[in-house]
C-alpha cells in the first residue's frame, strides 16, 4: 500500500514539473501533504491525492494556489463576512464577500480606494470606471498580483446582497431605495433611510462614507472632513446619461455620470476559492 502512495506522488510530481517545463504555470507552489489529504477509493484499487489534484486544477487555471486571505468575522464564504486580504503589494486591507460563484469569490474592499490613491477622492461616473485602467489607479492591476480580477461593483451584485430580489437592474429606472426596506423611506428627507436593525445589516455595504451613523453604518468618515458620500457601480441606468451609486444613506441611488462631487471608486476583487482561509485557531498550554 505504501508503495503504491509513493507510486502515485510520484506521477503527481511528474505532472507539476512537465507542467512547469512547459510552461503551463509560471510558479511552483509549496504543499503540506498530510494523511487527511489522502483518500481510499476501493473502487478501482487506487489512492487520490485529492488535495494536491485541487492544487494543480486551480495552479492550472488561476496561476496560484496561495491563501492570501484570511477570515476575519463571519463565516468562511459566507456574503457579508469580512476577509483580510493582501492583494499583491504586501498591503493588508479588508473586504468583504459579495458573491460567491462557483469558480471563485467577488471581494469588496471596507473603504473607497480613492480615498487614499490619487488626488481625487470624487469623480465622475466616467473617471470612477477608466480609475484602473488609465486613472490614478491604472497601477493597480499590477501591484495586486494575487488577485484575477479588480473592478467597480455591479449594481445587481448590491441589490442582491440587500436581498431585494424585485429590483432587476436593467429593468429598473432611477428609483432609489432603502437596503433594508427596500422602499423610499422618509422621502422628503432629511435622514431617507431609517437606522433599523435591518438596515444596520447591510452597514458593510455603506461604512466609510460622510456622515452615515445616522443611517445605521458602524464606522463612518465626517460630515465635514472632505470625504465621499458613497461609491459608484458599473452600471447605469438603461437608456440615460444617469448611472447607480451606494450612498451614505444605504441606499443604492442614481446620478448623473458628470456628477465628480459625491462618489468615488471601492474596489471589488475576484479570487480563487482555495485563495481563503480560514481563522487561524489560538492555542494553549496549561502547566501542572
Amino acid at each position: 500500500m505504501k508503495n503504491i502512495i509513493k507510486k502515485n506522488i510520484k506521477i503527481i510530481m511528474s505532472v507539476l514539473i512537465t507542467m512547469i517545463i512547459t510552461g503551463s504555470i509560471t510558479g511552483v507552489v509549496a504543499y503540506t501533504l498530510n494523511a487527511s489529504d489522502v483518500s481510499y477509493t476501493p473502487k478501482d484499487n487506487t489512492w487520490e491525492v485529492s488535495s494536491v489534484q485541487e492544487a494543480i486544477t486551480d495552479i492550472k487555471k488561476n496561476g496560484t494556489s496561495k491563501k492570501f486571505c484570511t477570515l476575519k468575522s463571519g463565516t468562511a464564504l459566507a456574503v457579508g463576512s469580512m476577509y483580510e486580504c493582501d492583494p499583491g503589494d504586501g498591503v493588508k486591507r479588508n473586504f468583504y464577500v459579495l458573491t460567491v460563484k462557483s469558480d471563485g469569490v467577488d471581494l469588496i474592499m471596507e473603504k473607497n480606494i480613492s480615498d487614499s490613491v490619487g488626488s481625487a477622492v470624487t469623480m465622475t461616473w466616467n473617471n470612477a470606471m477608466k480609475f484602473f485602467q488609465s486613472g490614478a489607479g491604472s497601477t493597480i492591476p499590477t501591484q495586486w498580483k494575487n488577485v484575477q480580477k479588480i473592478d467597480l461593483p455591479s449594481a445587481q451584485a448590491i441589490a442582491d446582497v440587500a436581498d431585494n430580489s424585485s429590483w432587476i437592474a436593467a429593468d429598473s429606472g432611477a428609483t432609489w431605495w432603502c437596503f433594508g426596506s427596500h422602499n423610499q423611506d422618509q422621502p422628503s428627507g432629511p435622514l431617507y433611510c431609517s437606522s433599523n436593525t435591518n438596515q444596520q445589516k447591510y452597514a458593510w455595504l455603506f461604512n466609510y462614507t460622510r456622515g452615515c451613523e445616522l443611517r445605521g453604518c458602524s464606522s463612518e468618515y465626517s460630515d465635514t472632513d472632505g470625504y465621499p458620500y458613497g461609491y459608484w457601480t458599473r452600471d447605469v441606468v438603461v437608456g440615460t446619461s444617469i448611472a447607480w451609486n451606494v450612498r451614505r444613506d444605504g441606499t443604492l441611488n442614481s446620478n448623473s455620470v458628470s456628477l465628480a462631487t459625491t462618489s468615488g471608486v471601492r474596489p471589488v476583487i475576484t479570487v480563487s476559492k482555495s485563495n481563503l482561509k480560514k481563522k487561524k485557531k489560538k492555542c494553549s498550554l496549561m502547566m501542572s
